[in-house]
């Protein structure tokens, strides 16, 4: 039964469980509480509804965010392909090009991460509101997502520093 009032919803309830109960004496009320109220107990105060309304939301942001690592990697390597083609002639081990790559693509890592946190603790003012169990600077949320974005990263920026290694120096000297 739902009962629409303009005053105090709180204040009706116990009048209304006595006229039911006049005229049905057996009647079990359940829920006694106003519709907004209700409704919030319903869909935002379980942690299922954020987990089922983010987790997809932030599937696709760490796909774009892995995707982006790598095309900014692959594109870095594509324009030192001379470079490295030039040390690789001169000796340079593979392990030593596949460094070198990671640690730009490392250090570009970094810089996102740093600036996520800052994003993150000027943004979470907004969104307090929203946050239940979790402080808006949680740390162990911090590291466990900048943790998981240095991973992915990782894994990301790899691939083409792998690539880099697999150049031929006589190739990559001759494209210029």
């Amino acid at each position: 039964m739902v009962i629409r009032t303009k005053g105090d919803p709180s204040a009706l309830m116990r009048a209304v469980q006595q006229q039911v109960w006049a005229v049905e004496p057996d009647m079990v009320f359940a829920l006694l509480d106003p519709l907004p109220a209700f409704l919030h107990k319903l869909t935002y105060a379980t942690p299922e509804f954020g987990v089922i309304a983010f987790t997809p939301l932030a599937g696709l942001a760490l796909l774009l965010a892995t995707a982006g690592v790598f095309s900014v990697t692959a594109y870095t390597v594509s324009l030192r392909i001379q470079e490295i083609g030039i040390r690789m002639a001169l000796g340079a081990q593979h392990s030593h090009v596949l460094r070198m790559v990671l640690s730009k693509a490392l250090a570009s890592i970094a810089v996102g991460l740093l600036l996520g946190v800052v994003a993150t603790a000027w943004l979470s003012r907004l969104l307090e509101s929203q946050l239940w169990g979790i402080s808006r600077m949680d740390p162990l949320t911090l590291v466990g997502v900048g943790l998981l974005m240095l991973v992915a990263g990782s894994i990301a920026s790899y691939f083409p520093a792998r690539a880099a290694t697999q150049v031929s120096p006589m190739e990559a000297l001759r494209s210029e």
